[in-house]
């Protein structure tokens, strides 16, 4: 592993088990539900919390924020990643308000390139350890989950008919900016993370459809947080892996 010019600062000593929030509402429903309190001066943009053995940290947008939040936090000590965030739907199902856990993603952004990945199209794959881990969890709790791919782009207004239907023949059933370079870099840097995401509108059709506000959002937002507080408090999110 070659290491980079630029390092990252030195930080507060973090748990092994962080969960990713992407969206400002995610980390405070979060942040309340699990009583965390938040660690002081930390030396980067982004806001950091502690309950127990468990940070949560965010909000980000993007593969090359993300990725630059991800580095600083292993370099603290975090081993074990759980990413939350909101995607649209490629496919029609899953439907706006889903709870999608995440089985690859097909790169379309720059960051991933840096950590190994060849070009855009390729699949990059989640920690299969941890993403049974969190599909054995949920399914022993009831919590329906659908799951699948997604495609992740930096260019939030691309989405062009053209490159949905490419990422649609790839076999991606939705779309986001961060799980590939997430997955890529922590393959690089040999921790595990996996993604639990809630479908926030639809693409499927060639059209948008804004789920934001919908009572069908809300209720599969709050869906994915109660999943992620239950994970929270497992002790081990790969136990024997």
């Amino acid at each position: 592993m070659t290491t980079g010019i630029v390092i990252p600062p030195a930080g507060p000593d973090i748990p092994e088990k962080v969960v990713l929030a992407a969206t400002q509402p995610d980390l405070s429903e979060l942040v309340k539900a699990l009583g965390a309190d938040e660690i002081k001066g930390v030396p980067m943009p982004m806001r950091v919390y502690r309950a127990g053995d468990i940070v949560i940290a965010g909000p980000f947008m993007g593969a090359p924020q993300a990725v630059m939040l991800l580095e600083n936090l292993v370099a603290w000590g975090g081993k074990n990643f759980l990413f939350t965030g909101w995607c649209g739907s490629l496919t029609g199902l899953p439907a706006i308000g889903d709870t999608l856990l995440v089985t690859g993603a097909c790169v379309d952004e720059g960051t991933s390139l840096h950590y190994g990945v060849e070009s855009v199209g390729h699949c990059v794959a989640p920690s299969v350890s941890q993403t049974l881990f969190v599909r054995d969890t949920l399914k022993g709790a009831g919590i329906p989950v659908t799951e699948g791919k997604v495609w992740t782009t930096d260019a939030i207004y691309r989405e062009t008919p053209e490159r949905i239907k490419r990422f649609q023949a790839l076999g991606a059933v939705a779309v986001e900016m961060e799980a590939s370079a997430f997955f890529a870099a922590a393959c690089y840097r040999k921790v595990r993370l996996s993604a639990l995401m809630t479908v926030s509108d639809d693409v499927s059709e060639l059209t948008w459809k804004k789920g934001f506000g919908t009572p069908r959002f809300k209720e599969g937002r709050k869906r994915t947080l109660d999943a992620v507080s239950r994970l929270a408090g497992q002790a081990d999110w790969a136990p024997g892996a």
